[in-house]
């Protein structure tokens, strides 16, 4: 709740608030997919076979995220 509250200190709208907040905590997902540990093992992947996917995620969702944050 504190966090919501924050937005009125800054000066900050609502709604921007929310959905950078809710962007920057899906972030970690891209970067540390631990999510699909165990789907590697069902399907007999490497965690090496994600590494270029995480990447560009992080690379491309990183400086939109940054830019949103500073609107």
């Amino acid at each position: 709740m504190r966090r919501l509250e924050a937005h009125k200190q800054i000066g900050a709208h609502l709604g921007w608030t929310v959905i950078v907040y809710n962007i920057a905590e899906t972030l970690p997902n891209f970067i540390n997919p631990f999510r699909m540990l165990p789907l590697l093992g069902i399907l007999g992947l490497m965690s090496k076979d994600l590494i270029g996917y995480t990447s560009v995620q992080f690379f491309v969702h990183f400086p939109i995220i940054m830019i949103l944050a500073q609107s």
